[in-house]
C-alpha cells in the first residue's frame, strides 16, 4: 500500500477526510502514550456517546490534524 501518511490519491483522502473507507484501505494498530488527562477526557467523550471508542476519537484528532496541516482549507496536498 502506497504511503498514506502523504495520502496523494483524491479518492483514499477524501476517504479519511470523511471518515468513510476505513476498513476497504485497512486499518493498522499503533502504540501511543498520552498523559492521563487526555485518556480521561477522551473517555468521557465516549462515555458521553460523542464517539463510540477511543481508537474513533484519535482517527478524528489525526484525521482533522492532516486535513488542517497537510492537505490544506481544499482537501489537497499542500506542497512544500
Amino acid at each position: 500500500m502506497k504511503d498514506l501518511a502523504i495520502c496523494r490519491s483524491p479518492e483514499k483522502r477524501q476517504n479519511l477526510i470523511t471518515g468513510t473507507g476505513l476498513i476497504s484501505i485497512g486499518l493498522k494498530l499503533i502504540s501511543v502514550k498520552l498523559p492521563e488527562a487526555l485518556i480521561e477526557g477522551m473517555d468521557e467523550l465516549v462515555r458521553r456517546g460523542l464517539y463510540p471508542s477511543r481508537s474513533a476519537i484519535l482517527r478524528a484528532a489525526v484525521r482533522d490534524l492532516l486535513k488542517r496541516e497537510l492537505w490544506g482549507e481544499g482537501g489537497k496536498l499542500e506542497e512544500e
